[in-house]
């Protein structure tokens, strides 16, 4: 026989407590503050080919790295705290970083790439920035020597708003 007297004591309690919990879970999933991270991807050229594998870092002038690894077409998406988050906006020293499969090449790409100091990649994203980053890196040897500081990877990358 079920009774219908009301819920008393800790049993009342609980059942009451219980139910305002799950009635209110709707309200509050999804809330809270929207990420002040950008959502990065982009592409890694060398010498006009995609480069297929590797790290890409985005070096901030203080606090954390970002980093992505490289994949098939040279894409790349940058996780800082979480995967796929990407970085706050700002303006950033990129490296790239490949190294080779045979023991006699040990990186794919010129080492200056793997230093924020000397890789001459920058790149500004901004908080509205929805545009792929494409970074081009140029081989040593004559084709780097002609590419002076204007050309290649040598040039400022910034990811300004994109108009909708």
């Amino acid at each position: 026989m079920i009774s219908r007297e009301p819920l008393r004591g800790w049993r009342g309690i609980a059942c009451r407590t219980i139910a305002v919990v799950f009635g209110l879970a709707p309200v509050f999933v999804g809330c809270g503050p929207p990420s002040p991270y950008v959502r990065v991807q982009g592409t890694v050229m060398i010498d006009g080919k995609p480069l297929e594998s590797g790290i890409v870092q985005f070096h901030p002038p203080a606090g954390q790295v970002a980093a992505g690894e490289i994949g098939p077409g040279g894409a790349f998406t940058l996780t800082t705290r979480s995967p796929g988050d990407g970085v706050l906006p700002g303006t950033y020293q990129a490296t790239v970083t490949a190294e080779s499969a045979d023991p006699a090449q040990q990186s794919l790409i010129p080492l200056r790439y793997t230093r924020a100091g000397s890789s001459g990649l920058s790149v500004t994203i901004f908080p509205d920035s929805k545009a792929p980053v494409k970074l081009e890196l140029v081989s040593d040897g004559p084709a780097a020597e002609d590419a002076g500081t204007t050309g290649g990877a040598d040039r400022e990358q910034s990811q300004s708003p994109t108009a909708d």
